[in-house]
């Protein structure tokens, strides 16, 4: 699948550097397109699970934390860091 036209995306200046992060059922990544910047598919058959934000693809992969008892991600878009609760 290519998520860059899937979503609205488009390649960055020095093109998409990110890993893939898998969590649980879900593939996270950073689409960069309008409203769907951040993008959970599922792992299976990559389904839209859920997606999030407007912000440009970044050049750097998710990071997965816990706050709290529930499972975060962190990522660092074009323009600033977001933090998504992965459900």
């Amino acid at each position: 699948m290519n998520v860059l036209s899937k979503f609205g995306g488009s390649n960055i200046q020095w093109g998409i550097s990110e890993s893939p992060l898998v969590i649980g059922d879900k593939v996270l990544v950073n689409a960069g397109g309008p409203g769907a910047s951040i993008v959970a598919l599922k792992k299976t058959d990559g389904t839209l699970i859920w997606k999030s934000q407007s912000d440009e693809a970044g050049y750097s992969s998710a990071i997965p934390v816990e706050i709290g008892g529930t499972t975060q991600v962190i990522f660092f878009t074009g323009s600033r860091a977001v933090g998504l609760d992965v459900q």
